[in-house]
């Protein structure tokens, strides 16, 4: 887990370099998110031998980019049902 937060924190401070995201702090937290899990998932699918022209870091992060799309979708239908009222 430690290893992970690093990672995502390695990943967070590089997006914050970032020029054309200067006002986009929830698209970097998120690239930062989808970039940790591709690293590590790379990481552990190749015993630690990652390779910068791997294929598989390609389909990973177009897989997982997908992936928080669909639930942040889910999850913003599952909030919107939910009623608030006032005590």
């Amino acid at each position: 887990m430690k290893e992970y937060k690093g990672d995502f924190l390695i990943a967070l401070k590089e997006a914050k370099s970032w020029k054309d995201l200067n006002d986009g702090q929830e698209i970097k937290v998120i690239w930062a998110r989808v970039e940790t899990l591709t690293i590590d998932s790379l990481r552990h699918i190749r015993g630690g031998k990652i390779e910068k022209d791997d294929p598989l870091w390609v389909y990973l992060r177009k897989w997982l980019t997908l992936m928080e799309v669909v639930s942040t979708k889910a999850l913003q239908q599952s909030l919107s049902k939910i009623k608030v009222g006032v005590c």
